[in-house]
């Protein structure tokens, strides 16, 4: 039987209106780590302000991420965004980028989709969840979700988005076995944004 457990990974676009707003400001993202999967995990990893990922994500022992900020946690509950991507798993880029003729902020976070055993079928891959928003009258909206995938990452972290005009680099440092400390492979993945707000990822499918 296929069981899902799923846990974040978020693209939000932004769109400003006019006037008073009530809308929280949003924040970019601080460079370094923002989830290690059993991989590098610092000494002590809550002084460095990271928190230990629920056993429910299967994602092993020594998982570890940024604490979701703030702005977006009140973002979320104010646009009413549903739980099945829940808040948990942080944040890896937010920024403005160019898109429907107006520059708009673009809010990238990481998930987890558990889909198997991890033995005879598959086990929990990183995905990064695309959201649209829009801020109108003081208050923010979903208008847009799109999930892309981006394998196990097993012995993996993910580090913070580096952007280059419409496109964020998302780099992966990988381990050779468990809570490995030296960096045996790197691979990325590349989020792009279209003129008419369309997105696509290439890259560690």
């Amino acid at each position: 039987m296929t069981r899902f457990v799923l846990a974040p990974v978020f693209v939000a676009l932004t769109f400003t209106g006019c006037g008073k707003s009530n809308a929280p400001n949003w924040q970019s993202v601080p460079a370094g780590m923002v989830l290690t999967r059993n991989f590098m995990v610092p000494e002590n990893p809550e002084k460095d302000g990271l928190q230990k990922l629920k056993p429910q994500y299967r994602l092993g022992s020594k998982a570890w991420a940024q604490r979701a900020p703030e702005w977006w946690l009140k973002m979320r509950k104010q646009a009413g965004i549903s739980d099945k991507w829940p808040a948990e798993i942080p944040l890896a880029w937010a920024g403005e980028v160019d898109a429907i003729g107006r520059r708009v902020l673009l809010v990238v976070q990481l998930g987890t989709a558990f889909t198997g055993d991890g033995h005879s079928s598959p086990g929990p891959e990183i995905w990064f969840i695309a959201r649209q928003m829009e801020s109108s009258g003081g208050k923010w909206t979903m208008t847009r979700e799109e999930a892309f995938p981006s394998g196990s990452m097993q012995y993996s972290r993910v580090m913070a988005g580096v952007a280059s005009g419409n496109s964020i680099e998302f780099k992966v440092e990988t381990g050779s076995d468990f809570d490995a400390r030296e960096v045996s492979s790197r691979s990325s993945c590349t989020l792009s944004v279209a003129a008419d707000g369309s997105m696509t990822m290439i890259g560690r499918y």
